[in-house]
């Protein structure tokens, strides 16, 4: 067997993980959601929080490639 070649644990650990960040991310989506029913200020709300969430995805992604760095240096 090859070292490359992926488990069937690894596969269900990181299609486990990558559901869970999809389910995290449409329930933020489902949040923020604008609707026509809305008030203005519910409106501005809503806009303010998706601004703000792009923002800090933006901020935190160099250090989690950093730790996905780390990560696959420690596991070669």
């Amino acid at each position: 067997m090859n070292d490359k070649e992926e488990t069937p644990d690894q596969s269900s650990y990181s299609d486990k993980y990558k559901g869970e960040a999809l389910n995290a991310y449409r329930a933020f989506d489902e949040a923020l959601k604008i609707n026509p029913e809305d008030g203005f200020v519910m409106k501005i709300l809503k806009v303010t929080g998706r601004v703000l969430g792009i923002t800090v995805a933006i901020i935190l992604s160099p250090f989690v490639a950093l730790g996905l760095f780390f990560a696959f240096i420690a596991a070669g």
